[in-house]
């Protein structure tokens, strides 16, 4: 397949300006834009000077996919507005089917690896939440308590559109809300988050072997959700 054509970099430095609208990109001393045509810019000057430095790092072409934090500003900043429920209930979705509710009934060592790995994230939503989530194995499909859903939807309740595009993504590249929430309060490493995420295909490529193809699609899965971590720490540091 023929790589696609990116625009020609046509600036030789960025850097961030304080304005109004907060710390703005610059390239070349003009402001950086949205599709929309939205200034570029972040509350944060933390995540203001990390979206200025993947400008810098840029080689010949802009390729949006070396853009990660930039990119993701931009969807806040474009669809903030009309997407924040839209993300809000994309992790109440995936709360109703966890993936951490769905267990194995056989072979004997996966149902003892996903108790090892996912239990303790089950234990502290608990704890976090006041509230537990159902758990089956098998087929069997499982409905979550309302109360439950109910408590997870008045903590994203007060969260902003950035914190919440994060949640939406990082649980739909998990499958799971509860890992998604762990994400944003720091309760694991984020590798180890992700790697509870892919237990399953771990333990499938430890039986049968690498598939390539299925490995490159991992390790661009990782990478998004490493960059969604990234935002979502700098958006929570204080400058």
């Amino acid at each position: 397949m023929e790589a696609p054509a990116y625009p020609k970099k046509f600036f030789k430095q960025a850097s961030i300006e304080q304005a109004d609208s907060g710390w703005q990109v610059l390239l070349d001393g003009r402001p950086a834009r949205t599709p929309a045509k939205n200034l570029l810019a972040s509350p944060s000057q933390r995540l203001a000077d990390a979206m200025a430095n993947e400008w810098n790092a840029l080689d010949e072409d802009i390729n949006p996919y070396h853009l990660p934090l930039s990119r993701r500003r931009m969807i806040v900043i474009d669809r903030g507005a009309s997407d924040i429920d839209k993300w809000r209930d994309i992790v109440l979705e995936y709360l109703g089917s966890d993936l951490l509710c769905y267990r194995a009934d056989h072979p004997s060592d996966l149902v003892a690896r996903q108790e090892k790995n996912w239990s303790p994230f089950l234990s502290w939503f608990e704890e976090e939440t006041g509230e537990t989530l159902a758990v089956t194995s098998g087929i069997l499909a499982v409905a979550q308590p309302d109360i439950t859903i109910k408590a997870v939807h008045d903590i994203l309740m007060p969260l902003d559109a950035d914190t919440l595009s994060c949640l939406a993504a990082a649980t739909e590249m998990t499958g799971s809300a509860v890992l998604a929430l762990a994400l944003w309060k720091e309760r694991a490493d984020t590798e180890d988050i992700f790697a509870a995420s892919q237990l399953d295909e771990t333990y499938q490529v430890e039986k049968w072997g690498v598939d390539r193809e299925a490995q490159e699609n991992e390790n661009r899965l990782k990478s998004d959700f490493l960059s969604v971590a990234t935002y979502l720490s700098l958006c929570q540091l204080s400058d």
